[in-house]
Order: C-alpha cells, then sequence, then structure tokens
C-alpha cells in the first residue's frame, strides 16, 4: 500500500472513531484557534465527521457557517452523548 493510500486509511479510522464517539447532537466546545487561547463558543454537532481532501478531520458544528476541524472541537464535560 502506498504511504497517501495509508495515510488516507488511517483518517478513515481516526474519523470512524470520532463518529462514534461524538454523535450528530453532541455538545462540544469550539474554538475558532486550536491554541485554546480564548474562551471556547458553546455549541454542538450538526453533522457526522468526514475525511477532508486527504489529509483533515471535519465537522460542522451549529452556528459556524463552514466545517471546523475536529482539532477545535471537543466534547463539553458532562455531556452523555
Amino acid at each position: 500500500m502506498s504511504a497517501k493510500r495509508q495515510i488516507r486509511q488511517n483518517l478513515e479510522e481516526a474519523c470512524a472513531v470520532w463518529n462514534r464517539a461524538h454523535p450528530i447532537g453532541t455538545p462540544v466546545n469550539y474554538w475558532q484557534t486550536a491554541g485554546r487561547f480564548q474562551k471556547p463558543k458553546e455549541t454542538r454537532t450538526t453533522s457526522v465527521a468526514w475525511v477532508l481532501n486527504s489529509h483533515e478531520i471535519v465537522v460542522f458544528v451549529e452556528g459556524v457557517s463552514d466545517y471546523v476541524a475536529v482539532s477545535h472541537v471537543q466534547k463539553r464535560e458532562g455531556s452523555k452523548q
């Protein structure tokens, strides 16, 4: 298997794991930048995550007009989902 194909497969597997842990509607905190230096926006997922352009896992969240990298969201503490 080529390195590029292996990377894509790894991302798809990571995406599947993320989706199992974060079904649509999961309450999450969203940071506009990955550094988490600002206060997060409390929101929820509105889609399943998917692999974008073979290099990033993204998801839609409520109140944000574009997809966001899953590295910018985190399930809110105390969330049952």
